[in-house]
């Protein structure tokens, strides 16, 4: 939702999908608090990436997968779902994750999990990060562009994240179909 929430603000018309009913209903409550023009721009729905790639294929011109694929089983059908949904002709794929390193690891799963508790205990598996290359291969077997990696750092007192030169940690891949 918090997403969302941030690409309807730039203009975006954005669907947000979850299987969570409870995560939805955050979302959804969050939206009706907005102004009109803005919670018209948020649309949410119980759903998978693949029901969507089945039932919508190339119906958007941009799929944001952020801070998801590091929780999927199988990252390669995951990632050709969301390709399954972008349009054909320059529609774009965005993906935020953690990579796998030893920094990641400690930030990612021991701060924020243990030391913090940003996020639940358990929540992350680091068998499961997702190196860039992974994501790169992925976009050349897809028949994707790739536009750009940039590395990301989370600020916690801020909730905002910052450009990290070395993507060691977080990271976005963008690429275009």
């Amino acid at each position: 939702g918090l997403l969302t929430d941030s690409l309807a603000r730039k203009g975006a018309s954005v669907l947000g999908i979850d299987l969570s009913e409870e995560s939805l209903k955050v979302a959804m409550q969050h939206r009706d608090q907005q102004p009109k023009a803005l919670c018209d721009l948020m649309t949410f729905r119980k759903a998978t990436v693949k029901e969507m790639a089945e039932s919508e294929p190339e119906a958007f011109d941009c799929v944001v997968a952020s801070e998801v694929i590091e929780h999927v089983d199988c990252v390669d059908s995951f990632f050709h779902d969301c390709v399954k949904c972008v349009k054909s002709g320059g529609g774009a794929l965005v993906i935020t994750t953690l990579n796998r390193t030893a920094e990641s690891y400690l930030l990612g799963i021991v701060v924020a999990e243990y030391v913090m508790g940003l996020v639940p205990k358990g929540t992350h598996s680091w068998e499961k990060f997702v190196e860039p290359k992974q994501l790169l291969d992925l976009g050349k077997l897809n028949g994707l562009t790739h536009k750009g990696t940039e590395g990301l750092l989370y600020i916690p007192p801020l909730r905002q994240f910052i450009s990290e030169p070395m993507s060691r940690i977080n990271y976005m891949i963008a690429f275009k179909k």
